[in-house]
This record gives C-alpha cells, sequence and structure tokens, in this order.
C-alpha cells in the first residue's frame, strides 16, 4: 500500500511540475536574476562567487547556483534546466509530506496531505520556478522529517501522542541523534543564509517547550489582571525554556554549521574581500528584518491572506481544520476523537516559528512562508482524509459552506480573469474558463455530499485543483510569459548585430530578461546626460527607453540612432521601444518603425 501511495503521488507531482517546464520564458524579476548568475558562473568557469550582470549578486548564497550549474552542464543554459532543481525538490518535498502525514497520523492523512501540497497553486509555482525555495524548503523538510524519524525510533517506531509533561526530554533524540536534522538544517543555510537553521530549530523547540508544560490549566483570579498574570504564569517560564534549549545540544549545531556550511561563507567572504558578507548579512538579511525593502511590506494579516490565496482551492478547509485542531488541543480529555494531540502541537508549532517570524520582519513576501506549507496541507489532509458527513458537527454541515463558496469563487475568476486579461492581454481572454473548475466542483462535491458519497466528493475537489492549477501552468504560463518585452527585445538586438554582444543602456527602465537573454552587460542610467556618453562608448550599443520618454531624450541621441523595435511592458499599458545606430542618419526617430525589417509587437 506503501509502494502504490508513493507512486501515486510521484505521479501527481512529477506530472505537476514537469509538463511543460522549460516552455514558458522566465518571469522577472527573480527568475532570470537567478538564472542568469548561474549562467554568467558557469561562462566563467567559477562555481564560489555569484554574480548577475557581471556584478557582485549578493542576495542568496550558493546551493541553487550549484544546482542550476550541475543542470546547466547536462542540459545546456535554457529555461529547463534552471528549473529543474526547483521541480526535483518539489517532488521531494511531497514524498516527504506524505512520509511525515503516515508518521504523525495514518496513511490516509499523509497520502491527502501531499495530494493537497502538489496541487496548491502557491507551490506549484516556486517548484516550477528558477528560485531558491524549494532548494530552501528540501533540506528544511528533511531536518523535520529525520527529527520526528529519531523520536519514533526511540518510542518503538511511533511517534508519541501522549506523554507526561515531565517525560519532555524523550521528546528529543538521544546522543548525536540531533546531528541528522541539524545537517539538513546546514544545507537550508547554504540555500538561504541563517533562516535554514534559525526556523527550524524554533519550530521544533517550541514544540518540546511546549510540551513540557502540561496540560493547560484554567485560568484562575476574578480580574482580566489576574488571568493574564495566571496566562503567564503557564506560558512563560525562563528556566525551562533555557533546559529546552540546552537539551537541544547547540554544539551539534555548530559543528554541523561549522562543517557544511561555513567553508563557503569564509570563501566567498575571503574572495570578495568581505563584500558579499556585507551585503548578504548586512543588506539582504537584518535590512530586510528592519525596514519594508523595494516596498515589500504588509500588514500583520498579510500572510493568512496569502497563504489562504497560495493554497485554493485547499484553505477554504482551513477555518474546520484549524477549529478542530484548537478543540484537540484545549480539551483535557484523552480518547478517540482527542487523539494526534501531540502531532497537532507539533505542526502548529512549525507552522507559527514561520508565520510569526515573518509577519514581525519589515519586508513581506509571500514565499517567504513557504517552508510552513507542508505543515499547512498536513493540518488540511488531516482533516480532508477523515471529512465526511457525520464525523462531527463541523464536518457534517461544513461541505454546506465550502461548496457554495467553490461556486462564488469560480465565478469571480470566469468575469474577474476576462476582464483584467482584456486590458493587459487582449488575446488570453479565454483564462474565464479556469472559473469553470472551482464551480462545477462546487456544485458535483454538493450532490456527492449530500449523497453521502463523501470519497467521491473528495476525489472531485482533487481533480479540480489539478486541472486548475495543469491549466494555470502548463498553458497559461507559456502564453502569458511571452508578453514579456525582454526576450523580444533581446532577439531584436541579436538579429540586428548578430556578429558581437553589444552593451544595453536602459533609461528609466530595466528588467532582468533582458540581461539574460541578450546574455550581455545591462546598464540602468537616469541622467539624460549620460546618454551620449553611452554611445560614445559603445557605438554599436542599445537603448531602452519608455515610449512616453522618446521626446524628451531625441535631442540628446547621435544622428544614427534610430527605433529598431518596440513590445509592451509586461502587465503594463505602456510600451519599450529600442533604439539603436542604423546606417540610414537622415530616418527621423518616429518614422524607423516604419522602415525598418522588423515590426513592432
Amino acid at each position: 500500500m506503501i509502494q502504490r501511495d508513493i507512486a501515486i503521488i510521484s505521479l501527481v507531482a512529477g506530472l505537476m511540475f514537469f509538463v511543460n517546464l522549460g516552455s514558458a520564458r522566465l518571469f522577472d524579476d527573480d527568475e532570470p536574476k537567478n538564472a542568469g548568475c548561474a549562467a554568467e558562473m558557469l561562462e566563467r568557469g567559477d562555481w564560489m562567487v555569484p554574480m548577475f550582470n557581471y556584478e557582485l549578486r549578493t542576495h542568496k548564497p550558493i546551493l541553487l547556483y550549484w544546482c542550476m550549474l550541475t543542470a546547466y552542464s547536462v542540459f545546456g543554459v535554457n529555461e529547463f534546466a534552471a528549473r529543474l532543481p526547483s521541480a526535483t525538490f518539489g517532488v521531494g518535498i511531497v514524498l516527504i509530506t506524505y512520509l511525515i502525514g503516515r508518521m504523525l497520523y495514518d496513511r490516509k492523512a499523509g497520502l491527502w496531505s501531499a495530494l493537497i501540497l502538489a496541487t496548491s497553486l502557491m507551490f506549484d509555482m516556486v517548484a516550477r520556478a528558477a528560485n531558491p525555495d524549494a532548494t530552501l524548503i528540501f533540506p528544511c523538510m528533511l531536518a523535520f522529517w529525520s527529527y520526528l524519524w529519531l523520536v519514533a525510533r526511540q518510542h518503538g517506531g511511533q511517534f508519541p501522542q501522549e506523554m507526561d509533561a515531565n517525560d519532555w526530554p524523550k521528546l528529543l533524540p538521544r546522543g548525536w541523534g540531533l546531528l541528522l536534522p541539524y545537517s539538513a538544517m546546514s544545507v537550508a543555510v547554504l540555500a538561504k543564509g541563517p533562516i535554514g537553521f534559525l526556523l527550524p530549530c524554533t519550530g521544533i523547540g517550541a514544540f518540546v517547550y511546549f510540551k513540557s508544560l502540561g496540560e493547560f490549566p484554567e485560568l484562575t483570579g476574578k480580574t482580566l489582571g489576574q488571568k493574564v498574570i495566571s496566562w503567564s504564569r503557564y506560558w512563560v517560564r525562563p528556566l525551562r525554556l533555557l533546559q529546552v534549549m540546552w537539551a537541544m545540544k547547540p554544539p551539534l549545531l555548530i559543528g554541523a554549521l561549522s562543517v557544511i556550511a561555513l567553508p563557503w561563507y569564509v570563501a566567498v567572504g575571503v574572495l570578495t574581500d568581505g563584500a558579499w558578507i556585507s551585503g548578504f548579512f548586512g543588506t539582504h538579511n537584518f535590512g530586510r528584518f528592519t525596514n519594508a525593502m523595494e516596498g515589500h511590506g504588509g500588514l500583520p494579516i498579510y500572510y493568512l491572506v496569502a497563504i489562504s490565496i497560495g493554497m485554493f482551492p485547499w484553505s477554504l478547509l482551513f477555518p474546520v481544520a484549524f477549529t478542530q485542531i484548537y478543540c484537540r488541543l484545549s480539551s483535557n480529555k484523552i480518547d478517540l476523537q482527542n487523539s494526534g494531540r501531540t502531532a497537532d502541537l507539533f505542526l502548529i508549532s512549525w507552522i507559527a516559528a514561520y508565520v510569526v517570524f515573518f509577519s514581525i520582519a519589515r519586508t513581506k513576501l509571500p514565499n517567504y512562508v513557504l517552508p510552513c506549507y507542508p505543515a499547512i496541507a498536513l493540518v488540511a489532509g488531516t482533516f480532508f482524509s477523515r471529512w465526511r458527513p457525520g464525523f462531527d458537527g463541523l464536518s457534517r454541515v461544513w461541505h454546506r459552506l465550502y461548496c457554495p463558496a467553490l461556486v462564488l469563487i469560480g465565478a469571480g475568476m470566469g468575469v474577474g480573469l476576462p476582464i483584467t486579461a482584456y486590458f493587459l492581454m487582449p488575446d488570453e481572454m479565454w483564462l474565464g474558463v479556469i472559473g469553470l473548475f472551482p464551480i462545477t466542483a462546487g456544485i458535483c462535491a454538493y450532490i456527492l455530499f449530500e449523497r453521502g458519497q463523501s470519497q467521491q466528493a473528495k476525489q472531485v475537489i482533487f481533480a479540480t485543483a489539478f486541472g486548475m492549477a495543469a491549466v494555470a501552468f502548463w498553458i497559461a504560463a507559456p502564453r502569458v510569459s511571452e508578453y514579456q518585452a525582454g526576450p523580444v527585445l533581446a532577439k531584436a538586438a541579436a538579429e540586428h548585430n548578430p556578429t558581437k554582444k553589444v552593451a544595453i543602456l536602459g533609461y528609466g527602465y530595466h528588467k532582468p530578461n533582458i540581461t539574460y537573454y541578450a546574455r550581455t552587460r545591462f546598464v540602468r542610467r537616469d541622467d539624460l546626460g549620460q546618454l551620449k556618453e553611452h554611445f560614445v562608448e559603445h557605438p554599436d550599443g542599445y537603448l531602452l527607453v519608455r515610449r512616453t520618454t522618446l521626446a524628451e531624450i531625441e535631442s540628446e541621441l547621435p544622428s544614427n540612432i534610430r527605433e529598431l523595435k518596440s513590445h509592451g511592458e509586461f502587465l503594463r499599458d505602456r510600451e519599450i521601444v529600442m533604439l539603436g545606430p542604423v546606417n540610414k542618419p537622415d530616418m527621423p526617430v518616429n518614422r524607423i518603425a516604419d522602415q525598418s525589417t522588423t515590426q513592432r509587437n
């Protein structure tokens, strides 16, 4: 049965992540930066110092680039090879989710949790993207799984579900066991820095700490202040916290980090005279935590909204799934209905470590909390595997809310997507058909639930999630990617001057895609006086500007500079123009598009 489950999960995840993986152009901004960085490292024969656009890239550590370099060496420098590490790790993450679910709950919970994760929109996106998220999540998942496996091994192969608070040390592996999860965390540090060990350790440590507190007592005191004091005495125990931290054997963590992660950090620091270390830890860690960089801020509820959108349609299960966990954890009664409370607490600790930390951070992006998506999928999957009329009061009626919600959201997608496409991508108004998936699922699942056919209803919901994601990533993404200006303008530059690579200047405009596809240096300038200097230094160079800026700069351009190509800016109602030297100096700028051999898109 286990082999069958693994085969099903591998098939679903493999199809979801690998079909048409290289068909879409790299999407601005992060994909071309990461893929271009690895391409430049391959070109230089340098596997140590990340550089993009011939400048030091301090955004991310080395692991993703090593994986891309390996893929490039086998498949060449292309979109498929750039995304291959993420897709491969994505399959691994889904499989580990199954193993964790099976260990914490049962086989069905593990199976549904894995399938939910494999068909969650945000996770599908990162598993098909040339970004470091999957490269980070995979070793973190290995760390969580190896910790659980070691603890279960100490309890006869089963993860303990009920135990006395004084037995909390038994929730930590004996001897050198923690070296295994710490080694996985050290690999995660090579993927994205200190969060690779800080947050997994926080999740595991919080779980052990909360288990050591025992059953939650009734609040004493008549006034609110007295109740707060009673609450604080239960939750805040500094001595116990220090005991748990020391019991987690920090010397083993330091040893693993020193052997696995530290050598590269030392090497890149020496090779760049400390510039990479300063940029990564100063700007992209401390700076992003304390300031909302690049306009990526948000309210404290940011991640609740982001996760709800990123895990649709499964996020509609969250209210009842998390309510059931709360009821189990808050009940002191131990019975079949409340079994699995230790597993519940582990998942909540895992989720809270990421959501709380990044909610406090000033810079917010949806992908920051992706390492807790598997835990959220386990919460939803455990409920989903047991969901049937009559299981309990909530699940008996929840389908009467869930199914109409699917229909309403599908109707909104059916109307909203074509309207959005009409203004930004007129040829893609067909995207409204994606809304038919949740509409159909809502109607069919409701009928099946009412007939008592809960298993068939759940299969319909899964098929909907799979179909919706398949259309979005197999069909829509490649078509939408063609609306990006970078690849088109880079191709035009290569056709205009096929004998050599020339510098490209952007005046008030820059997208990394142009750098990746042109395979040349891109320089951004906002000073009008620097335009002439650019063409003096690079007489064969090109200039990218928005069409609305042409009149402003025309007098500053050499007489032989003309419009060679133009393309709409991605998801914007404006046009990007590429200017370059031609052999017809009497041709005015605003007429070049009519006489050029290229056509405006």
